[in-house]
């Protein structure tokens, strides 16, 4: 495994989206974005909120792996990863969903879900410059951030999901470079079919109901929430409200 930093961004954008896609909002540069709300395919014993954590999977490592990202810049992988660095608080969540959590090494100080995810070293805050030295100190073999970090910051670059489909592909990305594809599918499929049951049962509601998803709450006078274009207006749509 090349022992290079791979500043990897994968955007999971699962509630996480804080602008629309025609420009981006300012304040993703001052406010922490919410934890993703990605449901695990196990549930969590009553009265916690944990994430179980999905036991990794013993595939076949593969000799060399070749991604593409949103952008056209390759990068190859002599193998899956055995110590990650996430950067951001979807990744996160995604890799202890899919059963990486154990290849996870580094977070950054607004990963806190599960709460596995709290017994990692954290590297700090991401909205300033990148704290290269100490992301470097976890001798990582991948580093995923979002796509908050600059583009010019990156190696890969993955670009926002607009569509539960979208959302799959990038699920299925991340499993394919961390060794964790059966757990993916699963994790794929039980989401799909909570989607499906949502879209099922407003099918025949009489009502659209007017929704207001609130992002951050620090300044109460000032809320915020996503703007038109966002994945949260997208699934808020399909369930049947408007936002």
């Amino acid at each position: 495994m090349k022992r290079n930093l791979l500043i990897l961004i994968l955007t999971i954008g699962l509630l996480l989206s804080a602008c629309g896609t025609a420009s981006p909002a300012p304040a993703q540069a001052t406010k922490p974005a919410a934890a993703t709300e990605i449901v695990p395919t196990q549930e969590a014993a009553p009265g916690s909120d944990s994430a179980p954590i999905v036991e990794p999977t013993q595939e076949t490592t593969p000799k060399k792996m070749t991604f593409t990202d949103d952008l056209g810049n390759t990068i190859e992988l002599d193998g899956y990863p055995k110590s990650i660095v996430s950067i951001s608080a979807s990744t996160t969540e995604i890799l202890f969903a899919i059963g990486a959590g154990s290849q996870v090494v580094g977070r950054d100080e607004y990963s806190i879900y599960p709460d596995a995810a709290l017994n990692i070293t954290s590297v700090g805050a991401m909205w300033d410059e990148l704290p290269t030295e100490a992301i470097l100190a976890l001798q990582p073999d991948l580093v995923i951030a979002a796509q908050i970090i600059s583009e010019d910051q990156v190696v890969y670059w993955q670009a926002n999901p607009t569509s539960y489909e979208g959302l799959w592909k990038n699920l299925r990305t991340i499993a394919q470079m961390t060794g964790h594809e059966a757990e993916a599918e699963s994790l794929i499929a039980d989401l799909d079919a909570r989607v499906t049951a949502v879209q099922d049962k407003v099918a025949t509601a009489s009502s659209r109901p007017s929704t207001f998803y609130e992002l951050d709450a620090t300044d109460p006078s000032n809320p915020w929430t996503t703007g038109s274009g966002t994945f949260i207006d997208y699934i808020i749509s399909q369930a049947g409200g408007t936002n």
